[in-house]
């Protein structure tokens, strides 16, 4: 942000006051006589709504000037829209170079998104927890992108060829093998860590939750993902039963499965055989479900 003073002044203080807040933040800034800049971050925890800048400064006679003539008040507003044609940024407070990119037409609901470096992980670099909420800030453990959102870590990882991994509740799951640009269409745990040279020449494929329990209800663990650690949208999987019948295909670039045959009946409990066909090579692996 710019403040600008019609007069020279030395050593200016400004805050500013969200409005369920009770103390007003202080902004820190840089600059001389009668320009000045400054940053503040605004977070889940400030509050949406009606916010204003507070001022004071000394000029050069010793008067106190208090008062703002143009930008005191501002509106505060983190909802990611679904319907907005601009990419949206979200940063980590305590690492802002480590950011969210929400690209338009990827949300089928207005959320709010906030992003966490927490304590590393063992075996882990840095490990960070991205969450969603709804528009009255209930959490949504559940929530689908309709077109990947982008994570880029922090540049100052970069020398350390690290690769990104994903927590499913069970273990960690390679997502990619560079940090910038991350796709992905779901939220959770996240880490950086070395990857073996072997672990990198293997093309895998998981399913998270799993096992997962489809009802129809659109509850969270209903339909699980096919997480893809490749770049390419031409694919297409095959679910298989324990007896080798073919009874789902996954295709046009779809990745979740709901639990139905191709004729859309839920399928028994049980485990299930999946393979990813990506041109001649065929990732396999298995999904369980409970009924």
């Amino acid at each position: 942000m710019l403040l600008k003073t019609s007069e020279p002044v030395y050593n200016p203080l400004l805050r500013y006051k969200p409005a369920y807040s009770i103390m007003a933040i202080p902004i820190e800034l840089k600059g001389a006589e009668t320009e000045w800049r400054g940053f503040f971050d605004v977070t889940l925890r400030t509050g949406d709504g009606d916010a204003r800048f507070i001022f004071s400064a000394y000029d050069k006679a010793g008067n106190l000037c208090d008062s703002i003539s143009q930008g005191e008040f501002f509106v505060i507003d983190t909802l990611v829209r679904s319907d907005s044609s601009e990419v949206k940024e979200i940063s980590c407070l305590s690492e802002p170079e480590t950011r969210i990119k929400v690209l338009p037409e990827s949300l089928d609901q207005d959320i709010r998104i906030e992003i966490t470096k927490e304590n590393a992980d063992i075996g882990t670099v840095a490990t960070y927890r991205i969450k969603a909420y709804d528009k009255h800030f209930r959490q949504i453990k559940d929530i689908r992108f309709k077109k990947p959102i982008e994570i880029d870590f922090d540049g100052k990882y970069e020398s350390l060829d690290l690769s990104v991994y994903f927590w499913d509740g069970v273990k960690w799951n390679r997502v990619q093998d560079s940090i910038t640009s991350v796709k992905v269409d779901y939220l959770g745990k996240f880490a950086l860590m070395k990857a073996s040279s072997s672990e990198k020449s293997l093309i895998r494929c998981w399913a998270s939750p799993n096992p997962f329990s489809p009802n129809g209800k659109d509850n969270f663990g209903d339909k699980t993902i096919f997480h893809l650690v490749f770049d390419s949208s031409d694919f297409y999987i095959n679910i298989y039963d324990i007896n080798g019948r073919l009874i789902k295909r996954i295709e046009n670039g779809n990745r979740v499965w709901d639990g139905t045959d191709n004729r859309g009946r839920y399928v028994e409990g049980g485990l299930y055989i999946f393979q990813v066909h990506l041109g001649q090579r065929i990732i396999s692996g298995t999904v369980t479900v409970i009924r």
